[in-house]
């Protein structure tokens, strides 16, 4: 059953323009609520279905998507544990094995490139890499009748982005305000009438 709601949720999740306005915001919220119920907000969680290696290539990973700029990026939004929480809870063992074996093809293809894992790789080479990656997805994603699963790179960026949007601080990067703003409930009339001309 979780399974299916991740995929309800995520069924056409795959940029940032595309999670947020096809999806609704209220379920999508609700949902990364839910698979983060049980992280707690700066501390680190111990990872289930990533190894310390799969883990580092999914924080690069990620960090190559979403980058730190004037806003935070995704190691901030602790983009990790919510893959983590995903791949462990909510993913039958078929295609949790296949995006873990993705990330696995991730840091093998980056040593072919550059002879290093990918969170070792130079910032031009997992750009590249991911632009690679993300290209493979689109291909597959357009042959919709080969009968093949989704490519793993497909999956991992829309995890990665969930994670980060539904996180406050990708709601604040946003610029969704997570409180509202203070109720007022005596205003003096006037200061609304005053620019309105009456």
């Amino acid at each position: 059953m979780k399974r299916r709601e991740a995929l309800r949720i995520l069924g056409t999740a795959a940029s940032a323009q595309a999670v947020l306005p096809t999806v609704g915001l209220g379920d999508l919220m609700a949902w990364g609520h839910q698979v983060r119920s049980g992280l707690v907000p700066g501390e680190r969680r111990t990872l289930e279905a990533l190894s310390p290696a799969r883990a580092r290539a999914v924080v690069a990973v990620a960090e190559v998507i979403i980058p730190a700029t004037d806003t935070p990026g995704a190691t901030d939004a602790a983009v990790v544990d919510f893959v983590d929480v995903i791949l462990a809870e909510w993913l039958d063992p078929a295609d949790r094995d296949r995006v873990l074996e993705g990330v696995d093809d991730v840091d093998a293809r980056a040593r072919t490139l550059e002879g290093a894992a990918f969170d070792e790789c130079s910032a031009e080479g997992q750009v590249r890499l991911v632009a690679e990656l993300d290209a493979e997805a689109a291909r597959r994603r357009r042959a919709l009748d080969d009968g093949m699963p989704p490519h793993y790179f497909h999956d991992l960026r829309r995890f990665v982005l969930a994670g980060y949007f539904t996180s406050e601080v990708g709601m604040r990067a946003l610029g969704y305000r997570i409180v509202p703003g203070a109720w007022e409930s005596c205003v003096l009339l006037d200061e609304f009438a005053a620019g309105t001309g009456r």
